[in-house]
């Protein structure tokens, strides 16, 4: 190849080519508003051993299945023939040149990681050791008085968190039928505890996120994993937490045998969620029965609820070189 027809594709590149702030020619796809991760995929990502690598593995395949730059490569070929430049040109060389002059496709993964995904946070404050039975009550099987709440439970934790006392919802329990707490949360939560048809229930937040925010989400939970204590959430040294806001949907989720309640405790104040409490946070149908089944309702139920997520400042390493259980 001469300089001068180097010179001409460098040209003819440039032409067709955005430049970074290197000068350095780059491709991008332009994805339109159907342009999304379908469930399937999101569920994919979400559950893979490292979500973020196989979410850029999928969006390398993707843009490379596009042939964005060879489709270019024709074009710069064509228009030098077109222009009498040349009378063959191979489509190789031109490529050849591209590489030369560090061009690359930039993959654009703003548009998906805005996406906005379905996310179920399910609480564990210990409850998770008795098979979640510990938050509805009235329905135990563990011969307790039927207005005792066990202190492991999610459900009073959450009672708490929002401002009142365990003696509160337990005189709420013992009210006759019917006649409910004029307060508006407290007559939720004993709605949601008379309502649920099983012994087995999560206590679940539905949270609408971004791909990106829950990829900050994931690598807040590994600044703490050396601190977890598996069954015993309390005993983790973790001191990251999450912020929800008050409007989001929560209440009572048996995702094993496809059942639940209202989904419709109304809380009083934003939730400060720690993190060592959170017993699980993905898609919305990986721990089993999805809500979308059970319920038969659309993504509205999840609301956009994520106001701020604060991880621990420095990374904990394991205790006396222990891994923790």
């Amino acid at each position: 190849m001469t300089p001068e027809l180097r010179e001409e594709i460098e040209d003819e590149i440039r032409s067709l080519c955005l430049r970074d702030k290197d000068g350095r020619p780059y491709l991008r796809p332009y994805w339109g508003y159907r342009d999304e991760l379908d469930d399937s995929l999101v569920e994919k990502i979400l559950s893979s051993d490292d979500p973020e690598l196989e979410f850029y593995s999928w969006l390398q395949d993707l843009t490379a299945d596009m042939s964005l730059d060879y489709d270019m490569c024709c074009a710069v070929a064509k228009n030098l023939i077109d222009r009498g430049v040349v009378d063959d040109l191979d489509v190789a060389d031109v490529l050849d040149v591209f590489d030369s002059m560090n061009g690359y496709v930039y993959y654009e993964e703003d548009h998906f990681l805005d996406q906005d995904i379905c996310v179920n946070l399910v609480l564990d404050t210990g409850d998770c050791n008795y098979d979640f039975t510990l938050n509805t009550p009235i329905r135990s099987y563990w011969n307790q008085d039927s207005t005792t709440f066990d202190d492991n439970s999610s459900l009073l934790w959450l009672v708490r968190q929002q401002g009142y006392k365990k003696s509160e919802i337990v005189k709420a329990l013992k009210a006759e039928d019917y006649k409910y707490p004029e307060d508006r949360f407290l007559r939720s939560v004993v709605q949601e505890i008379e309502t649920a048809p099983n012994m087995m229930n999560e206590v679940v937040f539905l949270v609408s996120m971004t791909l990106r925010e829950w990829f900050e989400l994931r690598r807040a939970f590994k600044q703490e994993e050396a601190g977890t204590v598996k069954y015993y959430p309390r005993q983790s040294r973790g001191r990251g937490y999450i912020v929800l806001d008050k409007g989001v949907t929560c209440g009572l989720y048996n995702p094993w045998c496809g059942g639940g309640s209202l989904l419709n405790i109304k809380l009083s104040h934003d939730v400060k969620l720690p993190l060592r409490y959170i017993h699980w946070y993905g898609y919305d149908g990986e721990q089993g029965y999805s809500v979308q089944s059970i319920w038969g309702c659309g993504k509205d139920l999840w609301v956009d609820g994520l106001k701020e997520i604060h991880p621990m400042k420095k990374k904990l390493e394991k205790k006396d070189g222990k891994v923790a259980c």
